[in-house]
């Protein structure tokens, strides 16, 4: 074994100590002395500042422990240590060697799997990691967690790596679990939840690829006056109306707007896109309806950002109404 980490050891007192330990761990069997063991040992380096000759010294004894809890201990303190230095991507590498049948070891009398897991999630690491972590927080570690906020971060991972399928059903165990239980914190818009994954089951044939032949079959039925067809063109998630109004913004959602009651004879279309719209927004400026004092709508489009399925993602939705001249 190497003892590099002896020479910055200046004193007969600080020698001897590293020699009384070398001789202790010869002598030691049981797990727990051997936790003791160590403990002295992080006690008296770090007593003299020796952070970096700790590391050294653990390492040493880690690799050669055969003990796999005892080795797997050793692993967690080294990575802790980096873990107070702030060097994530030296603690995360130690955190790898950590045997998970013996996350059970306790440390600062806290499970050491919960440390490790909490930490995990928390570094740029790979999704199969964090994705491992987040469950057994979930499984393992549940009266110790926000269930709804852990189970959604882990949705929100599932749709970074575009596993929309994963994600669904963890926000399907989220809306069950609270359905299911009593005084939970308000830590996720549980409302939003079912809205998303409603949006999942649906048809989405209100979404096209193509604005202008979504405002094409608006035009026709209004025109027309088919009320049943105009639904079809209608988002059923995100649709709202609303009034113009610097100091005022009523909003109503599609059911309750009646359109059918306020259409002309003669409901006149701008012939371009108003110039505020964008690549991902478009207000279409519309005349003649019969709304007192409001006879000038815009109908309001957005892109739909849905990277799960290609058939839809970037696709245009009509949103809303803005009753009033906005400009």
């Amino acid at each position: 074994m190497s003892e590099q980490y002896l020479f910055n050891f200046q004193t007969k007192y600080e020698k001897e100590y590293i020699v009384k330990l070398k001789y202790e761990y010869e002598n030691l069997n049981e797990i727990q002395q051997k936790i003791n063991w160590v403990y002295d040992t992080v006690d008296f380096f770090k007593q003299f500042n020796r952070n970096i000759e700790l590391k050294i010294f653990l390492g040493e004894y880690a690799e050669k422990e055969k003990n796999k809890r005892f080795k797997s201990y050793l692993y967690f303190l080294i990575s802790n240590l980096y873990w107070e230095e702030d060097k994530k991507e030296a603690s995360f590498f130690y955190i790898k060697k950590i045997d998970p049948d013996h996350y059970d070891l306790e440390y600062n009398s806290q499970s050491i799997g919960y440390t490790i897991a909490l930490r995990v999630i928390s570094m740029n690491v790979p999704f199969r990691d964090k994705e491992y972590m987040y469950n057994l927080l979930l499984k393992k570690y549940s009266d110790m967690i926000d269930i709804p906020y852990t189970a959604y971060e882990l949705a929100k991972l599932y749709k970074t790596n575009l596993d929309i399928e994963k994600a669904i059903e963890t926000l399907k165990y989220i809306i069950n679990f609270v359905n299911n239980s009593k005084n939970v914190e308000d830590s996720v818009n549980i409302s939003e939840i079912k809205r998303e994954v409603d949006f999942y089951y649906m048809k989405k044939n209100w979404i096209y690829n193509d604005l202008e032949d979504l405002i094409n079959n608006i035009k026709y039925a209004i025109i027309t006056k088919n009320v049943t067809l105009l639904s079809n063109y209608v988002s059923k998630i995100n649709f709202s109306c609303s009034i113009y109004n610097k100091s005022l913004m009523q909003q109503w959602g599609w059911n309750q707007l009646a359109i059918d009651r306020f259409w002309n004879s003669n409901i006149v279309f701008s012939s371009k896109l108003e110039d505020i719209s964008n690549e991902n927004e478009a207000y279409l400026k519309t005349f003649n309806w019969g709304f007192p004092q409001l006879t000038t709508w815009y109908f309001y489009f957005k892109r739909v950002n849905y990277p799960y399925d290609k058939s839809i993602d970037r696709g245009w939705e009509w949103a809303g109404i803005i009753f009033g001249d906005m400009f």
